[in-house]
């Protein structure tokens, strides 16, 4: 399973209609997982604490946990900022291992 690539993107971050999709594919297998931000952490009195960064890696873990990811796979992370959180988690875990 170590072969794998495993995309991670987001997509209407700034749309208040309907929160942000964050979703991953596996590439090779084309195996896609997604899940929304709620729309309610894009409201004005929590989205000062930026509570939707968190909420990124929630639903990485939970795909994570759906897709059965090997802590072997290559993991690619779009560069926008709703990732600052996840990115600094994985970096955290990486140093740890």
């Amino acid at each position: 399973m170590g072969d794998f690539m495993i995309l991670i993107y987001d997509a209407g971050s700034g749309s208040l209609i309907g929160g942000t999709y964050i979703g991953f594919i596996r590439k090779e297998t084309q195996e896609f997982y997604y899940d929304i931000i709620p729309i309610d952490l894009d409201r004005r009195a929590v989205f000062t604490e930026k509570k939707y960064l968190d909420y990124v890696i929630t639903i990485i873990n939970k795909l994570f946990n759906k897709l059965k990811v090997d802590k072997i796979e290559e993991i690619h992370v779009c560069r926008g900022y709703m990732f600052d959180n996840l990115r600094k988690c994985f970096q955290k875990k990486a140093t740890t291992i």
